[in-house]
């Protein structure tokens, strides 16, 4: 059997691509404005520099596998909104609510982008 190294890195690139979509701050992001798709961009970066897959972020905006898996994965929080709602507003806080008992929750508290692009710069040394 004969592997396609192409084939390969195609996989590997997708595979990290769609993991590395949304940073992990990008609900406070949002709160505040800012685009969190330049941040997950920039993550990219720091975390593949020194890599094979440090030749920046593959363009895979158009690919249907993962513009269809970013949207199953962004509808798993939001279910738990049972009653639809007309208004737009946004919260100032954070949670992660159990889904089957959203009475059992967690405050994400901010980060700060120094600390997260610390964490990022000491995860991609390992």
């Amino acid at each position: 059997m004969s592997v396609n190294i192409e084939q390969v890195t195609r996989y590997f690139e997708s595979k990290l691509y769609v993991l590395m979509h949304d940073p992990p701050d990008k609900a406070w992001l949002i709160i505040n404005g800012i685009n969190h798709v330049n941040r997950a961009k920039e993550l990219y970066q720091r975390l593949f520099q020194g890599t094979p897959f440090g030749g920046g972020v593959p363009n895979l905006e158009s690919d249907m596998r993962i513009i269809k898996s970013d949207k199953l994965a962004s509808s798993f929080d939001r279910w738990i909104f049972l009653k639809p709602s007309r208004s737009n507003y946004v919260y100032k806080r954070i949670r992660l609510l159990n889904i089957f008992n959203p009475s059992y929750s967690y405050e994400i508290p901010p980060m700060t982008t120094t600390v997260l692009l610390m964490r990022f710069e000491n995860t991609s040394r390992i």
